[in-house]
């Protein structure tokens, strides 16, 4: 993928799902990972980001991240 936004996987055989959003651009961007985009079958998932320990919610097929500029933000996403 190429361009001033990314969505990135490093896919594992077993949950969660790694994955990294980046903003190249001069501005924040507000990034959408879906779970089909993934792989994942599941019906719904939950958000953890590892870097602030935090449990960002459980929703149902995709999560949005608002990612600032130049900016990374990561996810784990564990299907249930």
């Amino acid at each position: 993928m190429h361009g001033p936004i990314q969505a990135s996987n490093a896919r594992r055989r077993l949950p969660p799902e790694k994955v990294a959003a980046v903003a190249m651009g001069l501005v924040s961007a507000a990034i959408t990972v879906t779970w089909a985009s993934l792989g994942m079958t599941s019906t719904s998932a939950t958000v953890r980001d590892p870097w602030s320990h935090t449990e960002l919610g459980s929703t149902a097929t995709q999560y949005t991240a608002t990612v600032p500029s130049h900016g990374v933000v990561m996810l784990k996403v564990f299907g249930s």
